[in-house]
């Protein structure tokens, strides 16, 4: 894991741990904390300040969560570091671990062409000419405030895809909307064969899901493959999945995603117990239409409702509407067309209209718009 050191193997018997997260949270630090134990090690990571989740490496290569907002390490037997990062790299460890697969999943694969800058200090028609001059392959990211905004695929140099967290465009003009005083931008140079394979995400399909007993496993389920290309993916443990592009059995890429880190070369630890692989076709693009990008470079600050209050929101609702509330909430973002659990404040009253429409039950719809009636104006 990529990082500035801060604080580098300090005894964690002569750390006082309490007065370390206090400095993290009082300046709004961006980054990850390494703790090394005989046994393991474990990595917290923190974006301004705030713990976003960590992972616990085990001596015996298996993999966990681990949470320290705590207010102790877990053993003072042990050395403790701390490193300053981009909110980049954050964003990659909380998209390693989610089940999914967008073109977020492989971000920071590549050569670096463009370091993570904050918006305000760059021209970003320029990072487009110069991407268009050196007819680079690869892709750019747009990072946010609190994740991803966009991921542009370059083919020789010009956009062909444009992913912006809700759907693809491969085609027309496109206007994005960013802050530059919270925004960042980064770009990778990769080979012409993945920015093919970025471009064509759109069209992965599910096949299947198999348990395999061990990794050699996997020439088994390859040899039994049809021709056309498809998607393996292995996930192996916590934080650390596998990825292998074939066409019909013949291997075209392979990566490891390392809890954010990607590698074609990264040597894989076999553990015990199964492994979930799952099967996916997809059709690779060859041809292309560039997008014309326009990036509205505004300042203006949208107004979000804090998450603490759109949690009692979510848990009002949740009370009245039952064990499908989870999956409610989401549909309803989604259906705004928002990141969930991100609320712009002038659309409260529409949301919140939305969520007691899908409580069906006329007693518990009414009891949950009173328990939201203060948010509403």
């Amino acid at each position: 894991m990529r990082g500035t050191p801060i604080y580098k193997e300090v005894s964690l018997g002569s750390v006082r741990f309490e007065s370390i997260l206090e400095e993290i949270h009082r300046n709004s630090f961006t980054g990850y904390m390494k703790l090394s134990y005989w046994d393991s090690e474990d990595y917290v990571f923190y974006l301004r300040g705030r713990q976003v989740g960590g992972v616990r490496q085990l001596s015996e290569g298996m993999r966990e969560a681990v949470n320290y907002e705590v207010r102790s390490p877990r053993s003072e037997k042990g050395v403790f570091s701390l490193y300053a990062t981009s909110p980049v790299e954050v964003f990659s460890f909380k998209e390693s671990v989610e089940d999914r697969i967008t073109p977020y999943t492989f971000a920071t694969y590549g050569e670096e062409f463009v370091a993570p800058i904050q918006l305000a200090h760059t021209n970003i028609n320029s990072l487009f000419r110069e991407a268009e001059e050196l007819y680079i392959n690869g892709y750019m990211l747009l990072a946010g405030a609190e994740s991803f905004e966009a991921h542009i695929t370059l083919a020789g140099g010009k956009p062909v895809s444009l992913w912006d967290s809700k759907a693809y465009t491969h085609s027309a003009n496109k206007s994005l909307r960013v802050d530059p005083q919270h925004s960042y931008i980064c770009a990778f140079r990769t080979e012409p064969e993945f920015s093919s394979f970025l471009a064509s995400l759109d069209t992965l399909k599910g096949l299947d899901s198999l348990k395999l007993k061990s990794i050699g496993d996997l020439k088994v389920v390859i040899a039994r493959l049809s021709e056309g290309f498809k998607l393996l993916e292995l996930v192996l443990s916590y934080g650390l999945r596998l990825f292998i592009l074939l066409l019909g059995r013949s291997p075209l890429l392979k990566l490891v995603n390392d809890c954010g880190e990607l590698s074609k070369d990264k040597p894989i630890t076999p553990t015990d117990g199964e492994y979930t692989l799952r099967l996916y076709s997809i059709e690779i693009r060859n041809e292309y239409t560039p997008i014309n990008i326009r990036l509205d470079v505004s300042s203006e600050r949208v107004d979000y409702l804090p998450r603490e209050e759109l949690a009692l929101i979510k848990k009002a609702f949740i009370e009245e509407i039952g064990p499908v509330g989870a999956v409610v909430w989401k549909k309803v973002f989604e259906g705004m067309g928002f990141e969930v659990d991100k609320l712009p404040r002038q659309e409260v009253n529409k949301f919140i209209n939305l969520l007691f429409n899908e409580i069906p039950d006329e007693k518990h719809s009414k009891r949950f718009l009173e328990k939201a009636r203060r948010w509403l104006s």
